[in-house]
């Protein structure tokens, strides 16, 4: 399912699907790929796109620092 939103645009996906697919950090790195490999059409700039993934990237490093033990 995660494909859905990164294979079709958002606009074309039901609206419950499209307001599940701003939050996952797929869409995002998939719509940075679309517009640096093939120019397509963005979704989001490019900076929002990136600050997004880092943003994902401090939150998901901080749970697994916070979580994570060697046992």
């Amino acid at each position: 399912m995660s494909s859905a939103w990164t294979c079709a645009p958002l606009e074309v996906l039901p609206d419950w699907l499209r307001n599940v697919g701003t939050l996952m950090p797929l869409t995002y790195l998939g719509d940075a790929l679309r517009q640096t490999m093939v120019g397509g059409a963005p979704f989001m700039p490019l900076p929002v796109d990136a600050a997004v993934l880092g943003g994902w990237l401090v939150v998901t490093l901080g749970i697994s620092a916070r979580f994570f033990r060697w046992q």
